[in-house]
């Protein structure tokens, strides 16, 4: 919540909460404005006002209360529902991300292993990540914002050199080459922001990307 225009973020992480994501991701960059998101606002004020007093006990039943809540105030109903492509084109984009997740440091991780651990064909997959630039852009994408976290770390001491091997770069120039292109800064320059205790703030360039948006992408404004 912000103290100047009084709104408020509830950061739900993605994996936790498995069957919200095609609701969430149908919702984005919607202003929504139906008795339901009413409701859910209502809801997450309520929420704001009493987490600080939750005892143990409750706060363990809080996800799955959370959970019931955005299904039943976000859910599609007739016209307005989502159509059945678009439900499994959401449902096929969260298991190639969590696909890529999984395999980030393994050099085997391609269209191949991508088609049989997301269950999809090769057509399907390229028309998937079509607008992310294609399959090898993003695999490449998400290495970096994997590295842009470890370099933020300051407890990882790992050279840069290790860091881009670790995720299957064929060598440190490379992989600082790409860093800076999607980055706007170089892998050094994190590094020291860093151990300075200073956040690292990207000088990112390029359009937007229209889907698969992750939570390193919402803290750093994408």
């Amino acid at each position: 919540r912000t103290v100047q225009d009084e709104r408020m973020q509830l950061i739900l992480a993605r994996d936790s909460f498995q069957p919200l994501v095609p609701l969430l991701d149908a919702a984005r960059g919607v202003a929504l404005n139906s008795p339901g998101a009413q409701l859910l606002a209502e809801y997450m004020l309520l929420l704001d006002r009493n987490i600080p007093d939750l005892n143990p006990q409750t706060a363990t039943r809080l996800p799955n209360a959370v959970q019931a809540m955005f299904i039943a105030c976000l859910a599609p109903k007739s016209k307005e529902a989502a159509t059945a492509g678009e439900q499994v084109r959401f449902t096929l984009m969260e298991r190639v991300r969590r696909v890529v997740s999984q395999n980030l440091r393994s050099p085997s991780l391609g269209v191949t292993q991508l088609c049989r651990e997301a269950a999809t064909s090769r057509s399907q997959l390229y028309r998937l990540l079509e607008g992310e630039g294609g399959v090898a852009k993003y695999i490449q994408r998400r290495r970096l914002e994997e590295s842009f976290s470890m370099l933020c770390d300051a407890s990882c001491n790992l050279a840069i050199a290790k860091l881009a091997d670790l995720l299957c770069f064929c060598d440190s120039s490379t992989f600082s080459r790409a860093f800076r292109q999607e980055f706007g800064m170089t892998p050094g320059d994190v590094r020291r922001m860093a151990l300075a205790g200073l956040p690292a703030a990207p000088e990112v360039k390029r359009a937007a990307r229209p889907i698969s948006r992750t939570f390193s992408d919402c803290l750093r404004g994408y």
